[in-house]
């Protein structure tokens, strides 16, 4: 006997801003080091801070997402791209003091 529910019991269907905003912190995380590497020049320090300091709303969502392992809607990278979160590696910027004042 075919049951269609046991066909779909485990298939989770995101809506396109869930895998947008997916897609969008997967490619920060996968950047993330390239940009540390790119703001360390003075003159673009605070386009690259700017840039980081946006990718909070992204981790702030995750973060909901993620309260309890193995939430279908947390990303399977998303352990990885907590070492990332722009509230733990802004102050690790050389424009960071200007940055606040």
């Amino acid at each position: 006997e075919f049951k269609a529910n046991e066909c779909f019991r485990e298939y989770n269907i995101f809506a396109a801003t869930d895998l947008k905003e997916r897609k969008l912190l997967y490619d920060y995380y996968v950047d993330y080091n390239t940009i540390l590497e790119k703001s360390a020049e003075t003159n673009k320090c605070r386009d690259y801070y700017k840039y980081v300091q946006s990718k909070q709303r992204l981790y702030d969502i995750f973060e909901k997402h993620c309260i309890s392992d193995g939430s279908a809607q947390c990303p399977e990278f998303y352990k990885d791209c907590k070492d990332y979160n722009p509230k733990e590696v802004l102050d690790t910027f050389i424009c960071h003091d200007d940055m606040v004042r």
